[in-house]
């Protein structure tokens, strides 16, 4: 019973690990509004990640461990495969102040240990080492990693996070900004084939996400419709021109682009498409109409690349299409936030607000915003590892790939011998340097950036 309790707890440990993936996600699509919101969240999750990763840790003993380590290795491998080095990576970048934080307080623990043997003349002759039992043990799990790839791929995610949350982020704003302005005198038709083709156009781009479009929608379209319509029917409007530009993009995305990459073996095996984790999606998204785990999928995943990824698996179009309605939820509060700034601008002539309540009302649709950002992140995460645990049989009846297959057979001998070759042992000292200097400038500007944005 033990057994089972401790690898059920690592393993949910390890889905933790994966919410981590969607944090940033979530972060990145509400970026430029609400930020202390956002920040806020963040460092939450963050702590709540920590505080359960030493709660898991500290609740089983090293035998227990050694005991599990490999079954643990071995359903992971299976399930998620080369993803678990990006994972790493992205573990390493993401929580590295905390990771050296609770070696620090390891230290220090087993040095009061030792001392307080000493000063009792009680030496018992146990565990010798510079850290806690439990700390080298985590220490030499650690230093089993393949660490050449982990920290590569920990560089890329912080370099990602820089593109994603400054470059990409601030171009977003500014673009948005420009067309703000340019857009302010025109008629509410032109108004809107401008900016439906500038939202069209941002959806293409594989790492901007649809609520800074959304957003700009409620500040553009609501100016510019509320003299004819009034304010009420000018954010329903803008609500259902985001919805229609949302499916538009998305059936683009799916039939134009993943459909025509699904033709090209590197593109279906890049995806992992006979992996579990993909054949779990695969048979998720394949499920008819309006499902919880299906809505959860296409609404707390990143826009293009679920898309794109549905027509990579040659999804029905219709299905896919209703499933994305339910995207109405996010683009709701998104749409009446970007009406709230346009409205909380509105003053008399002596300078007094027009709608002195809308400034509060935005951070409360912001905060809804934020919020069901993550619980569909969270329930995404939650139904796909459900999926590929309970419904093994479907997953296993889904007709493999057999062109990728050989693909991956054909690279596995190259794949092995680079694993070789760019083992950590093997690495010279000089590159070590590189890439561990590499990893610790990306962490230090990701937290520069988060925290002092």
């Amino acid at each position: 019973m033990r057994a089972s309790t401790t690898e059920k707890d690592i393993i949910n440990f390890g889905k933790l690990c994966g919410f981590i993936l969607f944090v940033g996600w979530c972060g990145a699509q509400m970026s430029g509004i609400g930020s202390g919101i956002v920040t806020a969240i963040m460092l939450i999750v963050f702590t709540l990640f920590l505080v359960a990763g030493i709660m898991i840790t500290v609740s089983f003993n090293g035998r227990e461990r050694s005991a599990q380590a490999a079954t643990i290795t071995r359903k992971l491998e299976e399930k998620y495969g080369s993803f678990l080095d990006i994972g790493k990576g992205i573990f390493i970048t993401t929580c590295m102040p905390g990771i050296i934080l609770y070696l620090a307080i390891s230290a220090i623990n087993q040095f009061v240990r030792r001392q307080r043997e000493i000063y009792l003349g009680h030496v018992t002759g146990g565990h010798r080492g510079w850290l806690t039992r439990v700390g080298s043990d985590q220490y030499a799990y650690f230093k089993s990693w393949n660490r050449t790839a982990v920290f590569k791929y920990g560089v890329y995610s912080g370099i990602g996070f820089i593109v994603v949350n400054v470059l990409l982020a601030k171009f977003t704003i500014v673009f948005m900004s420009w067309l703000i302005q340019r857009t302010q005198s025109a008629p509410l038709p032109a108004v809107t084939g401008v900016i439906a083709l500038a939202g069209f156009l941002m959806f293409l781009v594989p790492v901007i996400p649809g609520v800074p479009i959304y957003l700009t929608l409620g500040i553009v379209l609501v100016p510019a419709g509320k003299e004819t319509m009034g304010y009420a029917f000018s954010l329903c409007y803008s609500i259902f021109v985001g919805l229609v530009l949302k499916l538009f993009a998305s059936a683009f995305q799916q039939k134009v682009i993943g459909q025509l990459c699904s033709n090209y073996i590197f593109v279906r095996q890049a995806v992992g498409i006979n992996s579990v984790l993909i054949k779990s999606t695969r048979l998720i998204l394949s499920e008819p109409g309006i499902t919880i785990p299906k809505v959860a999928i296409l609404i707390g995943g990143p826009d293009w690349p679920i898309s794109v990824l549905c027509g990579i698996l040659r999804l029905d179009l219709a299905s896919i299409m209703v499933g994305t309605l339910p995207t109405v939820i996010i683009i709701v509060p998104s749409v009446v936030t970007g009406a709230l700034l346009y409205m909380a601008d509105e003053k008399y002539d002596d300078g007094v607000p027009v709608f002195p309540w809308a400034s509060t009302v935005g951070a409360i649709c912001t905060a809804c915003t934020t919020l069901i950002l993550f619980g569909t992140a969270t329930f995404a995460i939650y139904y796909m590892e459900q999926v590929s645990s309970s419904r093994i049989d479907e997953i296993n009846a889904i007709v493999t790939d057999e062109e990728v297959q050989i693909a991956d057979e054909r690279e596995s001998y190259g794949k092995e011998v680079y694993a070789q070759a760019t083992k950590w042992s093997v690495v010279p000292f000089r590159q070590k340097i590189v890439l561990v200097s590499s990893l610790t400038y990306a962490i230090a500007s990701c937290y520069m950036v988060f925290l002092f944005p």
